[in-house]
């Protein structure tokens, strides 16, 4: 064990000006006095690439930072603001070193009432951060409300520089983050805000340029199914407000295949939708290829609709909204044609229906639209499937509730050919008949039809079905002890079925039931 003296040193510091330090001894410390006759902002400026060192500052009100390590003072390894907000008076500034290292430093106090004032829509061009890891303050002065956008132009290699904005009451607003293009920001005080630029690397070009772009929003007029277009410049966002006196039932119809283009919606009850991609709000991405939710079910009340842009890009749109109480009735059993024109647009039929009704969707002209059903409350009951092309028929849906449903025929974003289609929605009720057994059944069936077949057994007895006459039908058997069979193919149920097809049935009351598939067409069904 050595004991020695350890002589600390203590010097004036000038803010804004660089302080070259160096630990020269084991244990020893650096003290820097300043004194602040007014209320400041002052920013520690790391400029050594080393975690050996720490910084501690006191002032009138006692401990300000307590051992704040070198590396961890400010750049993207600051995560919160490195503002110093300070009270007049006199302060130490100390430099400790980890256990018995020794080395030197430098840094610098900026106050950050000497920032450069900018003015927002002007760029700032031809930057150098000099050193590389050094720190430059700009400020500029905004009202509370105002949005701004951060359009960074890149001079020279932009790695290892961040930025972050702080208000005028000293929070961060954003950052640090990558110097790179920034979505408008909606500025919540009034006064001067401070952009801070802060360097990381010691070595390589570190030049920039950026503007703080002003956003000036724009509110248009808005219409129930009608196409509306327009323009965001820069960070801009467009509103369309609209009220309903009843409940309504909408659909959102983007006509523009941007990805970056986004839209929301708000209304008495907060947000319904937030920044949805235009590409993925109705029909198929045909990205990523699946569903898109497209109903929305709207209490009354008035509501705002927003357009927006991804970045700093200007970006043209066009869109419908879609009033679906204000859709044409189908007719059942009657075929419905139409054309998509363009062929990205949607078209809405409505169906008024029972409880229990049950239905056949039959696309009688393949088009390379697809079609969804959705319930009353806008809840889809049938819509596109992964891999799926086009429309393709919909068999056998019985009806949940009672209500008006709504059919869409949507064309997806990527189309602007216009897409002819035709289709039928056919009634398609239950048969009902009885089942002997030994005796053959033989019953008509349209599209989408089930038979619906009633079998007592007096006794406990084996049976076996036998498939006489059908095309892409199905069967299932349901008894007293849950289901005996469940969905199993005319196609494999006797000889060609691999197990035993004899069934060990217990006396009692029993269901069987055959369905077609989608495809199947209008036959006569034999069975025994």
């Amino acid at each position: 064990l050595v004991i020695r003296p350890v002589t600390d040193f203590t010097a004036a510091l000038t803010l804004d000006t660089l302080v070259a330090g160096g630990i020269t001894e084991p244990g020893q410390r650096m003290h820097y006095t300043f004194s602040l006759s007014q209320a400041e902002q002052l920013y520690f400026d790391a400029l050594s690439d080393t975690n050996i060192f720490s910084w501690s500052l006191t002032g009138p009100s006692g401990e300000v930072v307590a051992n704040r390590n070198w590396s961890f003072s400010d750049g993207a390894s600051r995560p919160t603001s490195p503002v110093l907000d300070l009270p007049a008076g006199d302060y130490v500034l100390t430099v400790d070193g980890a256990r018995e290292f020794t080395g030197n430093f430098d840094f610098q106090l900026l106050n950050l009432a000497q920032a450069e004032v900018v003015v927002p829509g002007t760029p700032v061009d031809s930057r150098v951060l000099t050193p590389t890891n050094s720190t430059q303050v700009f400020a500029f002065d905004a009202t509370a409300g105002d949005r701004v956008a951060f359009d960074f132009d890149q001079l020279s290699s932009s790695l290892g520089i961040y930025w972050r904005l702080i208000d005028p009451a000293g929070k961060q607003v954003f950052g640090p983050t990558d110097l790179s293009d920034r979505d408008a920001e909606t500025l919540e005080q009034t006064g001067q805000y401070l952009l801070l630029i802060e360097g990381t690397r010691t070595s390589g070009a570190s030049g920039f340029g950026f503007n703080v772009v002003p956003v000036v929003d724009e509110s248009l007029p808005f219409t129930f199914d009608t196409t509306l277009s327009g323009m965001l410049e820069a960070g801009e966002r467009h509103f369309y407000e609209f009220t309903l006196a009843d409940p309504t039932l909408i659909a959102f119809d983007a006509l523009t295949n941007l990805n970056e283009l986004r839209w929301s919606l708000s209304g008495p009850f907060g947000s319904i939708v937030e920044r949805r991609g235009f590409p993925r709000s109705d029909a198929v991405d045909p990205r990523f290829l699946f569903g898109n939710a497209q109903g929305y079910a709207l209490a009354a009340g008035t509501y705002t609709l927003t357009i927006d842009v991804l970045g700093l890009g200007s970006a043209a749109y066009s869109f419908k909204v879609l009033d679906l109480s204000a859709a044409p009735v189908v007719t059942l059993d009657t075929e419905q044609t139409g054309q998509l024109d363009p062929g990205n647009e949607s078209d809405a039929y409505r169906i008024p229906v029972t409880a229990g009704d049950r239905l056949h969707f039959d696309a009688t002209l393949f088009a390379s639209a697809y079609w969804r059903l959705l319930d009353p409350e806008g809840e889809e009951v049938f819509g596109p499937r992964t891999g799926v092309i086009g429309m393709r028929d919909v068999g056998g849906l019985s009806v949940g509730r009672t209500g008006t449903y709504t059919l869409l025929v949507e064309g997806r974003v990527d189309r602007t050919s216009p897409i002819s289609y035709a289709f039928v929605v056919r009634d398609a009720p239950d048969v009902s008949a009885t089942l002997t057994l030994g005796a053959v059944a033989s019953n008509a069936i349209g599209p989408g039809q089930r038979i619906i077949y009633d079998l007592a057994l007096t006794a406990d007895r084996p049976v076996y079905f036998d498939a006489l006459e059908g095309t892409g039908l199905s069967w299932s058997l349901l008894g007293p002890r849950g289901t005996v069979v469940a969905d199993r193919s005319f196609s494999i149920s006797d000889a060609s079925f691999s197990g035993s097809p004899q069934l060990d049935l217990v006396a009692g009351d029993y269901t069987l039931i055959v369905e077609p598939n989608s495809s199947a067409p209008p036959q006569t069904v034999s069975l025994r």
